[in-house]
């Protein structure tokens, strides 16, 4: 029984098991989703389109920096219809949103470098979905 027992000891186990039992640290919550919309536009080349707006805000008194904006849309059984990533701070507006080309659409948001948030501050995300019938849900990641 002593072997047994020195064997858990000394291989870690323990360890582990007490780690896993043991509840880590709360995360601080350093950036949030403060308003969100979706609504479909109609565009004049492309139709109907679907369009996220939103405004993350930074919780903190020190800059926060972001990877992407993750858009998401679901029909009504749940069923993802779509996703995309965007930079935050990259919008257009409501005329752009209803006139420009598909092509022109996607480029102003294609490129998802990132961004910094300034301590307080927020800043707005656009994700534009061309190809969108049926979305009855709507939501927006944050990617670190």
């Amino acid at each position: 029984m002593l072997i047994g027992g020195g064997l858990v000891y000394f291989t870690g186990a323990i360890d582990k098991l007490a780690q896993a039992l043991t509840p880590g640290e709360a995360k601080v919550k350093t950036v949030g989703i403060e308003t969100i919309e979706g609504y479909y536009a109609e565009n004049s080349n492309i139709g109907r389109i679907f369009v996220i707006q939103a405004r993350v805000r930074n919780l903190t008194e020190e800059p926060q920096e972001i990877k992407a904006a993750t858009g998401a849309i679901y029909d009504r059984s749940g069923k993802k219809l779509g996703s995309r990533s965007v930079s935050p701070g990259r919008v257009v507006s409501l005329e752009e949103v209803n006139s420009l080309s598909r092509e022109d659409l996607l480029r102003a948001f294609k490129d998802p470098s990132g961004g910094v948030i300034p301590p307080r501050g927020t800043v707005p995300v656009m994700v534009v979905f061309t190809e969108a019938d049926g979305v009855a849900e709507y939501g927006i990641d944050i990617v670190r």
